[in-house]
């Protein structure tokens, strides 16, 4: 259960962190990298950082290398105020919530299996390596101490930039983020961890600044439910 909740954690870091803007002098190009890489981070992260809300369509596809097997999930990702919600339904059901500095992340199981609604609560100061890495992207906080950008181009009116962490991490061996190269939204994250397995988190139909209701971030533990906190 913990490597989902890292990843859950670090996707629920989107804009939340009171962040910086980059500073393009720390920033580390890789030999394969563009010089217009640092232009790229620059623009990426101030986009989502000046954001006072963000909407948007995702889905989530994870290949596990070894077990052969995949699992795809979609639903809906939104941001606002330090507060963060995602809702995918599929082969996993599961809901992310960030309020009053708590993250939890529910994981939902058939009617019929008898399974109750596991809940896994830590405190939004918390932050590992991974939520670390993905604020960093979002956000422009730490990005400098956080990535080496290893490669960097643009085609068909994207971009691409393939980062590795300058720490080693088993979680992470490699990003690939891809976003559009006219309005620097991210539309694509795919990473790998160190045996391999991808998960790749694909956003779609972002909208910008538009309010979203208090009542959606307010989800409460159900009474029968599992909770563990870390």
């Amino acid at each position: 259960m913990l490597q989902p909740l890292l990843h859950y954690l670090g996707l629920s870091l989107i804009l939340l962190a009171g962040a910086n803007p980059v500073d393009p002098a720390q920033i580390l190009p890789g030999k394969e990298a563009k010089k217009e890489s640092v232009k790229w981070v620059e623009e990426i992260t101030a986009l989502y950082r000046n954001a006072t809300s963000v909407q948007m369509d995702i889905e989530k596809n994870v290949a596990y290398v070894f077990l052969d097997q995949k699992q795809a999930s979609k639903g809906k990702l939104l941001l606002q105020q330090k507060k963060f919600r995602m809702e995918l339904k599929g082969d996993e059901d599961s809901l992310v919530v960030v309020n009053d500095g708590k993250v939890r992340v529910f994981t939902y199981f058939p009617k019929d299996s008898g399974l109750k609604t596991q809940v896994l609560e830590t405190s939004f100061e918390k932050k590992g390596h991974v939520q670390g890495l993905f604020s960093a992207l979002f956000s422009g906080e730490g990005f400098a101490t956080q990535f080496v950008i290893e490669k960097s181009e643009q085609q068909n009116q994207q971009i691409q930039l393939t980062l590795k962490p300058r720490n080693e991490a088993p979680e992470i061996s490699k990003i690939l983020l891809t976003a559009s190269a006219t309005s620097y939204h991210i539309e694509e994250i795919s990473i790998w961890d160190n045996l391999q397995n991808q998960t790749k988190y694909t956003m779609k139909k972002p909208v910008f600044d538009k309010s979203i209701e208090a009542k959606l971030f307010d989800v409460p533990v159900p009474k029968d439910a599992v909770l563990e906190k870390f």
